[in-house]
């Protein structure tokens, strides 16, 4: 009975003894107070420029910006694409891109119909024009962060999708004789210039949006 009477009144989510109380017992730092343990005694801050957070590659921290844009075309595609790569490709351009870019990668999906859609402006269009030669990475670039009367699609593909789909536009312009000009050495230094300038906070050179087509 005095065993069962010790039982019934012992609360169980606290415990008597503690063999380790610091290890039970975490000190924790709210966000934005002071923390003697780092030397600027602060508990937030901001990454360590050119680091990249945990589960991210490189070099998708590329900065929304001109030379960020212009960059972009110097990256490639770090999938190893395969059959299945391709397939979840189409499948996810399907969902998330054929109604503005069309199945057929033309431009002409039901949102523009020719120009009798809802959108009165071109989407663009992988399989002829100046859109039809823009990188993979440019591509990768824009679906991440957007670019002019499109949006970001980076809150509905993640970055292994995104490449995917990347993958599967660059696949069907192969198969439709539509090719990617490689950039000449001298334009992929310029390219890399500007854009470690904007890693240090220098200022963008003028144009180099241009310079990526």
């Amino acid at each position: 009975m005095l065993l069962l009477s010790a039982c019934h009144t012992r609360k169980y989510h606290e415990p008597k003894d503690i063999y380790m109380p610091d290890m039970e017992y975490s000190r924790a730092y709210d966000p934005y107070t002071e923390n003697p343990v780092f030397a600027d005694n602060q508990s937030s801050r901001l990454p360590v420029t050119g680091t990249i957070a945990r589960g991210v590659s490189l070099p998708y921290h590329i900065p929304q910006s001109d030379s960020g844009y212009a960059y972009s075309g110097t990256v490639q595609n770090p999938l190893h694409v395969d059959d299945s790569i391709l397939k979840e490709g189409k499948r996810l351009f399907d969902i998330y891109c054929a109604i503005c870019h069309g199945a057929n990668l033309d431009g002409n999906g039901p949102l523009y119909k020719g120009g009798s859609g809802p959108f009165i402006a071109a989407p663009a269009n992988f399989m002829a024009g100046a859109t039809s030669a823009l990188p993979a990475g440019t591509i990768f670039y824009v679906a991440t962060y957007g670019l002019r009367n499109m949006g970001s699609y980076a809150s509905q593909v993640n970055q292994h999708q995104r490449w995917m789909i990347v993958s599967y536009i660059k696949s069907v312009e192969r198969d439709k004789g539509v090719s990617t000009p490689e950039k000449e050495d001298s334009t992929l230094h310029a390219l890399e210039a500007a854009y470690l300038s904007t890693l240090k906070g220098g200022a963008a050179p003028a144009g180099s949006k241009t310079a990526s087509k």
